[in-house]
């Protein structure tokens, strides 16, 4: 069996294809090369999360050229960021797929749909800090209104009916786009494998994905772990802004004795004295933390060049040191360090915590190498400090 996942982001391709690390299939992140057509599982991240629309539709389109064959799974952003109309519009108008079924939940992350609206931690999403995003301000939880597809809502009644009511339900229904409610595993399990092998288009984030996984191979999952810690040092690269994360690089420090850099500008010598500093402390063998200010900048072209200066300073860290390990919060951040660093692709071999996966940077700069990704909103507080504990030799 082929499965295609096409993303808009890193880390929504990397915590979504590990989904499937875990029904036993192995998962190759496609970045400059196509699928090995021997690969169970390609993901194609068309990085337009932070582009504009027609980037989007053309990135889906390559995607589907590149994912050819293979059942597709269309990953979201869990909080409806990203140009989800245009990318799943394209998906069905060169696909099989006739339509579409929408379903942000991640249970485990506090991400449920209730009544047709996405709520974050007991909270409806607009009432949530990503009410304020800069890109995507969450305006209203409606899933319907902030995708801005006309779509039939299926109430928790009906995905609670179980499988095959809810199968008869969807095939009765003239819908394109089709807002299940889902406040628990079980309810994602019911949505699954009613779809399973339709020509309803799966759209969701890890959540589903799990899900979906679970009823297109009929097994249940294992677990899958780096058994022993990293080898070298280890280079925490932070370029979120959410709450959340900012929360964990505190506890972090806090605990450990941790080489941290501040990146405030682009400019040459500002980034020459940075590297300057980290040469001089790395000596002792200690574990970096590179990162943005603290404070929120709103200015989207300065953000825009803080990350592409994170990015330079990450690939002169790789080239001049031995670094083991790369863990990188944030999914713009992500996609530029992977451009700086003329990574292949990344095999992605299995999750270290929740919604936390790692893989191998193949090609490049820094090629051998562990990568871990995190979205900025996911994880507790603790969540860094845990990873460095695991891997930290």
């Amino acid at each position: 069996m082929k499965i295609g996942i096409v993303a808009d982001d890193l880390t929504g391709s990397m915590d979504t294809g590990v989904q499937f690390i875990k029904y036993g299939l192995g998962p190759i992140l496609c970045l400059r090369e196509g699928p090995s057509e021997h690969a169970q599982v390609c993901i194609v991240n068309t990085e337009s999360r932070g582009r504009d629309s027609e980037w989007a539709r053309v990135g889906t389109l390559n995607a589907v050229y590149t994912l050819e064959g293979r059942f597709l799974f269309k990953k979201i952003d869990s909080t409806l960021r990203g140009h989800l109309a245009t990318e799943i519009k394209t998906l069905l108008s060169v696909t099989k797929y006739q339509r579409a079924i929408i379903c942000p939940a991640v249970i485990d992350e506090g991400r449920q749909v209730i009544n047709s609206e996405l709520w974050l931690h007991g909270k409806p999403l607009h009432e949530t800090e990503f009410a304020s995003d800069p890109d995507w301000p969450a305006g209203t939880s409606s899933i319907q209104q902030r995708i801005g597809i006309p779509s039939e809502h299926i109430p928790l009644a009906i995905v609670r009916s179980g499988p095959e009511s809810l199968k008869r339900c969807l095939r009765d229904s003239n819908a394109e786009f089709l807002i299940p409610d889902a406040e628990e595993e079980s309810d994602l399990q019911v949505i699954a494998k009613a779809i399973v092998f339709t020509d309803i288009l799966p759209c969701g984030a890890l959540g589903f994905a799990r899900a979906w996984a679970s009823a297109i191979l009929g097994r249940d999952s294992g677990f899958s772990k780096i058994e022993s810690g990293i080898e070298g040092s280890i280079l925490f690269v932070v370029g979120s802004y959410h709450p959340r994360t900012r929360q964990q690089v505190n506890s972090l420090i806090k605990s450990h004795d941790i080489i941290s850099q501040v990146i405030h500008s682009n400019d040459p010598n500002d980034l020459a004295d940075v590297y300057k500093a980290l040469i001089t402390e790395s000596s002792s063998g200690k574990h970096i933390l590179l990162r943005t200010p603290d404070d929120r900048i709103e200015d989207r072209v300065k953000q825009k060049t803080l990350i592409s200066a994170l990015a330079k300073t990450t690939s002169e860290i790789i080239q001049a040191h031995s670094i083991g390990g790369l863990i990188i919060c944030g999914g713009e951040t992500a996609g530029a360090i992977i451009e700086e660093l003329g990574t292949k692709t990344i095999e992605i071999r299995g999750e270290l915590l929740p919604g936390i996966p790692y893989g191998i940077l193949k090609g490049g700069i820094g090629a051998g190498i562990y990568i871990l990704t995190k979205a900025g909103g996911f994880g507790n507080q603790e969540s860094l400090l845990r990873l460095y504990e695991k891997l930290a030799l």
